[in-house]
């Protein structure tokens, strides 16, 4: 078992115990998401339904205000206020970036 494995069980309730010589060290986000893959891939498939979910809420929403969801991502994260007037192009704005954050993740 590698070192990254070895510090991931302990966090998620592994009973891994340390050999002689090895330093656990602090598991990456990478190692964690692996890890959570081969043990709990029913999160990974619930997530990802979410994931799909609100993305399609999200363009029903946009659609009614005249928006795409690839005009929305084109605006800058520092303009977004400014040029989002109402609340719930805001909100679509942060969840389409935060959708893309998790799928750059993998």
């Amino acid at each position: 078992m590698s070192g990254a494995y070895a510090a991931v069980l302990p966090i998620f309730g592994g009973h891994f115990i340390e050999p002689e010589g090895c330093v656990a060290e602090e598991p990456s986000l990478d190692d964690q998401i692996c890890y959570l893959r081969w043990r709990y891939p029913e999160m990974i498939e619930c997530l990802d339904d979410r994931l799909k979910r609100q993305q399609d809420f999200v363009e029903r929403i946009l659609k009614d205000y005249g928006w795409t969801a690839e005009a929305l991502k084109k605006i800058h994260p520092d303009e977004a206020e400014a040029v989002l007037e109402e609340e719930i192009l805001l909100l679509c704005y942060h969840i389409l970036r935060d959708i893309e954050y998790v799928d750059n993740l993998r």
